[in-house]
């Protein structure tokens, strides 16, 4: 999943940061920026946020119950695999597959 593998690392998108950025780049330690980054309960909260994000086209919480509302997520996820299978037949025979718009790597955020 796209947004997890780029924010498990905490340092790629870290949630909080504990001190203001730096004015001057030449003034930048290494203890400066470890005391920066947010501590391992901080990190933790980030880490789960991410892990537990819900992929695109995915409602489990079944606030959906209308027949109409059904037949529209239904033709969603199929419109969604159609892409999913485009994708992947672009990307056939590539040394280097570009796979981050895999409808199966998205999550149903308005973050990305």
């Amino acid at each position: 999943v796209l947004m997890f593998d780029w924010c498990a690392w905490v340092p790629n998108t870290p949630c909080t940061m504990r001190l203001p950025p730096p004015t001057d780049k030449d003034s930048v330690t290494m203890e400066m920026i470890m005391a920066t980054l947010p501590d391992v309960s901080q990190s933790c909260v980030s880490f789960l946020f991410f892990f537990l994000q819900i992929l695109l086209g995915q409602y489990p919480e079944q606030h959906f119950t209308e027949r109409r509302a059904l037949e529209m997520i239904d033709s969603f996820r199929k419109e969604l695999k159609k892409i999913e299978e485009q994708i992947l037949d672009q990307n056939a025979g590539l040394d280097l597959r570009y796979l981050f718009l895999l409808p199966s790597r998205i999550e149903n955020s308005i973050t990305i």
